[in-house]
């Protein structure tokens, strides 16, 4: 085993094969691939009462580079209101994963509030590509709760590119 570091490059060599290469990169393709940047206004959702919402929603963010098979890049979350809340006014890295909005439990007991045992109110998001086209996903559950749950009306912003992992 050979560990070389040279003119800013670092390489793993092992029985005469290159194993770790830093000018590999782990991501292929983000300088190459098409920037998809713009916004999702995601309207407001209400279940409770005795009304479930189990849903999935794909929001359709454009074409990607032919090949890749992942989506990096920053995200920013807004309320539409003013209303109290996940307001992220700010940038995130988005390298894969959900990103979860709203998560919230009903456990029934006094003692246990603020326990997310018993999770009946769920929204998360994550990107992914299919068939070519970036997505924008949204998983939501509000299940069981015996009063109204609104999520908020909010905004998605976010900088994207593609690529995949090698």
């Amino acid at each position: 085993m050979t560990f070389r570091i040279s003119t800013g490059k670092a390489t793993l060599d092992v029985g005469g094969v290159t194993r770790f290469d830093t000018d590999d990169k782990l991501l292929h393709g983000a300088s190459s691939g098409l920037n998809i940047s713009g916004f999702q206004d995601i309207a407001a959702l209400s279940g409770g009462n005795g009304t479930t919402v189990d849903s999935t929603t794909t929001y359709d963010l454009g074409a990607v580079t032919s090949g890749h098979t992942q989506l990096i890049g920053a995200v920013k979350f807004n309320l539409n209101n003013s209303a109290a809340a996940l307001a992220f006014d700010r940038w995130h890295m988005v390298l894969g994963g959900s990103i979860v909005w709203v998560m919230d439990g009903e456990p029934g007991f006094a003692s246990a509030l603020g326990d997310n045992s018993g999770l009946r109110q769920y929204v998360g998001y994550h990107f992914d590509i299919s068939a070519g086209r970036a997505r924008l996903v949204r998983r939501a559950l509000i299940a069981g709760t015996p009063f109204s749950y609104t999520v908020l009306a909010h905004r998605i912003t976010y900088k994207l590119r593609s690529g995949n992992w090698t």
